[in-house]
């Protein structure tokens, strides 16, 4: 279901001003997060993402950063993801990616984090950039599943940042997605069952809990129109 608004809650871009104060988001989303769900990001980081000019801040009823997330556009952030996506010249031109987010806790589980997800997407339509990429951990199930029910597809899987497990989303939005049929299903938590399931062809599309409590990731292919 599509948030239209969370009374209280204003966006804009972030400025040098703020630095410390998405710092301290992060330490206080992050904290609680290993480092194979999270990367963590230093003060240098976070600086030079508002330097480059597309971090969203969610701004509360009283003033207060209760919530940030990047927007990389420059090809220096984003030659990574293209090359591991196999993007040519002209995807590469189109393509950005979603990056870093931290809620604070008193924020979370409110749909902040889908509400981001949205005016992002609406900054890199502004820019020319419809074809969007976001790396998510396989366990860190929140962010997964508003991804795929923002109409994100999990297209690759890969080790990053330093050796940890990433699924990799896209989603063109020249396009309306289209329904999917499952094939296969993988249990989030079992890196190779998404992997296999990738190597077929196959795309992710939503995430639902087995009757173990498991989070289990739907594969499958777009059911052609007739």
């Amino acid at each position: 279901m599509e948030i239209a608004s969370i009374p209280g809650l204003s966006f804009r871009l972030l400025s040098s001003a703020d630095v410390d104060s998405a710092l301290a988001i992060h330490e206080s989303a992050a904290g609680r997060l290993t480092n194979d769900i999270v990367r963590r990001d230093s003060r240098e980081d976070i600086q030079k993402q508002i330097d480059d000019g597309f971090v969203v801040g969610a701004i509360s009823g009283e003033g207060v950063l209760a919530a940030y997330a990047v927007l990389s556009v420059l090809r220096e952030e984003t030659d990574d993801l293209s090359t591991v996506l196999d993007l040519d010249d002209r995807e590469r031109s189109r393509f950005c990616v979603l990056d870093g987010v931290a809620v604070l806790p008193e924020w979370q589980r409110k749909g902040v984090h889908e509400l981001l997800i949205r005016e992002r997407l609406c900054y890199a339509r502004d820019l020319g950039r419809d074809l969007i990429g976001v790396t998510v951990s396989p366990r860190n199930t929140r962010s997964l599943q508003n991804l795929l029910s923002s109409g994100f597809r999990i297209a690759r899987g890969a080790m990053l940042y330093g050796g940890f497990e990433r699924l990799i989303l896209v989603r063109d939005m020249r396009w309306m997605p289209l329904p999917f049929v499952g094939v296969q299903s993988a249990i989030a938590d079992n890196f190779k069952q998404s992997l296999d399931a990738i190597r077929k062809g196959l795309f992710g599309f939503s995430l639902t809990w087995n009757d173990h409590g498991e989070a289990v990731i739907q594969y499958g292919r777009e059911q052609q129109p007739g």
